[in-house]
């Protein structure tokens, strides 16, 4: 979910109003919204209470949609380009936040998700922050030792053991 928020907030701060109507802030608060009130009820929010957060969640869809539609074969941009055509970040972050609207909103209907997924993204970050600056893993057996003492440093942090013992 921070991934969402992170992405939502380069398109309110980044392409500004003249791209989404003030919609990708609304969907930010809508979402907190919807956390804040998972958190005060302590679980799962009533079936009543996540039909009110889907209807809302689809007309700030339907709004960000008619402002950013799916560029075609048609437009001056796309005429002479081969292939696929491109999609703007705000069509590509609309398009997924209606393919996965139910993993989206996952923290409010089952218990055992939470809002964000904190403790994966962390422990691929390292991974990537390493594959980032020397370019990759020069052998298997090399990203195999890297990735089996990354899971036993995790796991005991997440033990709260000492990790210099």
């Amino acid at each position: 979910m921070a991934h969402h928020l992170r992405e939502l907030t380069y398109v309110h701060e980044q392409m500004g109003e003249r791209v989404w109507d003030a919609g990708a802030q609304e969907m930010m608060e809508h979402l907190l919204h919807g956390k804040q009130e998972v958190d005060v009820h302590g679980g799962p929010l009533s079936v009543q209470r996540q039909a009110w957060f889907e209807g809302q969640w689809s007309a700030l869809l339907l709004r960000g949609e008619a402002n950013n539609p799916a560029a075609t074969r048609d437009d001056e941009l796309y005429s002479t380009q081969r292939g696929r055509v491109a999609q703007s970040k705000a069509y590509n972050l609309l398009k997924r936040l209606r393919d996965y609207r139910q993993d989206v909103w996952r923290f409010a209907t089952d218990a055992g998700v939470s809002f964000t997924n904190n403790l994966a993204e962390q422990a691929l970050r390292m991974s990537k922050i390493r594959q980032k600056v020397s370019g990759c893993f020069r052998t298997d057996q090399g990203a195999a030792t890297f990735f089996t003492i990354r899971s036993c440093l995790q796991t005991m942090r997440k033990q709260q053991a000492g990790l210099f013992v």
